[in-house]
């Protein structure tokens, strides 16, 4: 993991978020997911630098085509929010998931 990921899996693990459980380095078909929470089917990505590429973006984009295409939510952050901005990353995600599970 990247110290970024790092950053972010302490803050998630445990069921820190709302009583979920998270998952890193989850494989799903040919991918693997930073993080994933089958409760809510949620994947967590954290783009660092090299995911700034044009090629790159398109790559993503359709990775996260497919996984929309398997009912997955994908949210993506970067590496500058993990370091940067921990804490209101976190309450987002809490709203984000809090709105995923009423829909469920």
């Amino acid at each position: 993991m990247t110290s970024a990921e790092k950053r972010l899996w302490r803050r998630i693990d445990e069921r820190q978020i709302l009583g979920l459980q998270f998952r890193r380095q989850h494989p799903i078909w040919k991918f693997i997911a930073d993080f994933y929470c089958h409760e809510v089917r949620l994947v967590i990505e954290v783009d660092g630098e090299i995911h700034l590429p044009i090629e790159q973006k398109e790559k993503d984009e359709g990775r996260d085509y497919y996984m929309n295409n398997l009912e997955l939510t994908v949210l993506r952050f970067t590496n500058d929010e993990v370091n940067n901005e921990i804490q209101s990353l976190v309450e987002k995600l809490n709203f984000f998931v809090t709105n995923l599970c009423r829909k469920r």
